[in-house]
């Protein structure tokens, strides 16, 4: 549910996201119910989102302005053309891409080779 905003939807209605995706080697980045931190949301209206977790939340809950937002721009990124927004506003965070986590798999593969000793140009 929400308190003062409305859910979009999209040519591709289920998303599936991983907010943990980013800390995986590049071959284990897919989305996949395997993994316990996978969401499977499908927005059913513009007042209420269905949410499929493994991390035991369960029942109703509002989502405030800053959730709504989320799950809107995880909508928008996932879609194949088109968005639909059931009033006559968009919002520049559905299109904000954001900044690669500190955490990422890829951030620290390089930290970890620029500390390993004798790796790179002129070593050996």
């Amino acid at each position: 549910m929400l308190s003062g905003r409305s859910f979009i939807t999209s040519d591709t209605r289920c998303v599936w996201f991983d907010p943990e995706w980013h800390t995986r080697p590049p071959f284990y980045q897919a989305r996949a119910l395997i993994y316990l931190s996978t969401e499977i949301t499908l927005a059913v209206s513009p007042r209420q989102l269905i949410m499929l977790n493994r991390q035991g939340r369960s029942g109703y809950f509002v989502a405030g302005e800053r959730g709504t937002e989320e799950f809107n721009r995880r909508t928008r990124f996932q879609c194949s053309e088109y968005f639909v927004v059931n009033t006559n506003a968009q919002n520049p965070i559905w299109f904000d891409v954001g900044v690669e986590p500190e955490d990422s798999w890829r951030k620290r593969a390089a930290r970890e080779q620029e500390q390993a000793p004798g790796v790179g140009p002129g070593a050996g």
